[in-house]
């Protein structure tokens, strides 16, 4: 699956259930368990065992009636390049199991970033 189509299904599955949560944390006020229908606690306790499960797909599918503006382009490749960018400054090779344990680990990125400018060559 694309990271783009991703993340926000897991948005929408996220702000569902703090909408629907019963407790109230540090003031904040959430929906009271009486204003709250019989479906609505159902449909939570199906969406959160299915997460359990590891069943995203079909959680964003009981969640898709809920009011959500889709994400468009710019969000999607903006998202992209935070994602991109976190994984170049995270990502390390593992050292070599060859490696003594008298130096210290070689920790080398994972990950190269470089920069080619392209030139038109008329020919």
């Amino acid at each position: 699956m694309d990271h783009c189509y991703v993340v926000p299904v897991l948005v929408r599955i996220h702000n569902f259930l703090e909408k629907t949560k019963k407790s109230q944390r540090k003031g904040i006020s959430a929906e009271s368990p009486e204003s709250m229908t019989n479906e609505t606690i159902i449909l939570r306790k199906r969406v959160q065992n299915l997460i359990r499960r590891k069943r995203v797909s079909e959680a964003q599918k009981l969640v898709k009636n809920d009011k959500f503006k889709s994400w468009g382009r710019d969000t999607q490749a903006k998202l992209g390049c935070c994602l991109i960018e976190l994984l170049t400054e995270t990502a390390y090779v593992q050292p070599p199991v060859s490696q003594s344990t008298e130096n210290p680990p070689d920790f080398r990125p994972a990950f190269r970033h470089t920069f080619k400018i392209a030139t038109n060559e008329a020919g």
